[in-house]
């Protein structure tokens, strides 16, 4: 039997702390070895100033610019960085606590947290959040981190349905 730990097991990176993309892991991490710099050491202060020095060019592999720049940017943020915090944040209703306190009908704004093929993700302060299916996009195209006013079309054991009204910002 392997004497693997549970991390080990499940092939856990020190990138999946950054937004780079695990596809393009293969790309940072050669980066950083040509730069002699460690996994490890990712989000310290030392590796931060590191990146911040490099450019689109010193990415020796094969990928398209957009690819390099968020490879560069995602490194030179610290790993508590969240990249939410850029945007305005969505007014969210105080009498609307959870889920249960929602009725069909409340309008709400919120924060386009994921984009699917099927739908968006909108986080409306609650414990989880709600969903707008594609058919119910009005149609409008929501981008991730948009600012958005919806409202609720059906509450169940399975989530929260939403329907886009607005798109905020």
């Amino acid at each position: 039997k392997g004497t693997k730990s549970k991390l080990q097991k499940l092939d856990v990176s020190f990138l999946d702390q950054t937004s780079v993309h695990p596809e393009s892991y293969h790309i940072a991490r050669t980066l950083l070895r040509e730069q002699g710099l460690r996994q490890e050491e990712i989000g310290s202060e030392a590796f931060v100033a590191a990146m911040k020095q490099l450019k689109p060019g010193d990415i020796t592999e094969e990928c398209d610019e957009g690819t390099k720049h968020c490879i560069l940017t995602a490194l030179s943020q610290r790993t508590d960085t969240d990249y939410r915090d850029q945007f305005a944040r969505p007014i969210f209703k105080s009498n609307v606590l959870c889920a249960e306190s929602l009725t069909v009908g409340t309008e709400l704004e919120g924060r386009v947290s994921n984009v699917t093929h099927f739908g968006a993700f909108v986080d409306v302060g609650l414990e989880r959040d709600g969903l707008i299916h594609i058919s119910k996009m009005n149609r409008m195209t929501v981008c991730l981190g948009n600012r958005v006013k919806v409202r609720v079309e059906k509450k169940d054991h399975k989530g929260i349905g939403l329907y886009l009204l607005e798109i905020l910002g």
